[in-house]
């Protein structure tokens, strides 16, 4: 089961997402800045995500104020994750 999903993009205002299932948290990286939407269903994060262009999508979709805002103090902590992404495996040592 995916629980969390990390895109970057070749886009010229958003550099990279992350969508927490779970919570519908989204999570976008920008040239200047991140910010974190809440409470968006997986439809809107999946429009947003197969969009041409996610500047157009983030305004068309996510930004007009129906999803609560958060700037993140952090650029570092919107694309944290707690878990191994695909591929990548913990070792003990």
């Amino acid at each position: 089961m995916i629980t969390l999903q990390v895109n970057e993009y070749n886009s010229s205002t958003v550099l990279a997402s992350k969508y927490e299932f779970a919570s519908e948290t989204l999570d976008i990286l920008f040239e200047n800045g991140a910010y974190r939407y809440l409470n968006v269903p997986v439809e809107v994060y999946a429009q947003f995500a197969a969009a041409d262009s996610q500047g157009a999508a983030l305004n068309q979709f996510i930004k007009g104020g129906q999803f609560e805002t958060i700037k993140l103090d952090d650029e570092d902590e919107a694309l944290a994750t707690d878990e191994p992404l695909e591929g990548e495996n913990e070792v003990e040592v």
